[in-house]
């Protein structure tokens, strides 16, 4: 925001949403003697599509008597590293061809998932597929087209469960899904069957079905 915008006006009235974030309550304890740090703070500016990440300190201000007569606050933008570590995270967690979940998320949400089915009296199913003959696809297409297919099967699984259920790619051409809160056993072979309809109609990719 230009300089003419921002002087003299207070904090919270040019950014409403730091209240809700409880910067009104760290600027009041500066003025009253402590110097205190704020978490990682999600900003936006009202009126523009701008947002970000501030991290920020801040201290009482003294005059030449030693009266507190406001606070500082020192304000850094950590956006580009907020946005790293959420990358970071998000490769460390997905698989990086299809954007499934990993092995290591897939680890994570079935044993999620298992605790939660025991406290509810609820049942989970793990289901693993793979594709047959998928090394011919390589071989003979060329690896472009196998991950091309690959990509196509990623969203055909996601199609074929619930949100909230999950689906992993832990191989080549390797998926597992864990299917959580059913009822029934039943349900696990009603959602198998539904994915192998899914995943049985015909590809078409670069031109090749």
């Amino acid at each position: 925001l230009p300089a003419d915008k921002v002087l003299g006006q207070r904090a919270w009235e040019l950014f409403p949403h730091i209240r809700e974030q409880h910067v009104d309550e760290l600027l009041y304890r500066a003025m009253d003697g402590q110097t205190v740090s704020s978490p990682d703070i999600h900003y936006f500016v009202p009126g523009t599509d701008r947002t970000g990440w501030i991290s920020a300190v801040y201290r009482p201000h003294f005059d030449s008597h030693g009266k507190i007569v406001g606070a500082i606050g020192l304000i850094r933008d950590i956006t580009e590293r907020k946005l790293a570590e959420q990358q970071i995270e998000y490769q460390a967690y997905h698989d990086a061809l299809t954007g499934l979940a990993n092995r290591r998320l897939f680890q994570e949400h079935l044993t999620l998932a298992l605790a939660l089915a025991q406290r509810r009296r609820r049942l989970v199913a793990v289901l693993f597929l793979d594709l047959d003959h998928f090394k011919v696809v390589n071989d003979s297409l060329g690896h472009s087209i196998g991950d091309a297919l690959l990509k196509q099967i990623g969203v055909r699984l996601k199609s074929a469960v619930r949100e909230g259920d999950t689906v992993a790619r832990v191989g080549g051409d390797e998926f597992t899904i864990v299917l959580q809160d059913l009822p029934h056993k039943d349900d696990a072979l009603v959602v198998a069957n539904k994915i192998l309809r899914t995943i049985a109609q015909p590809v078409e990719v670069a031109g090749h079905r």
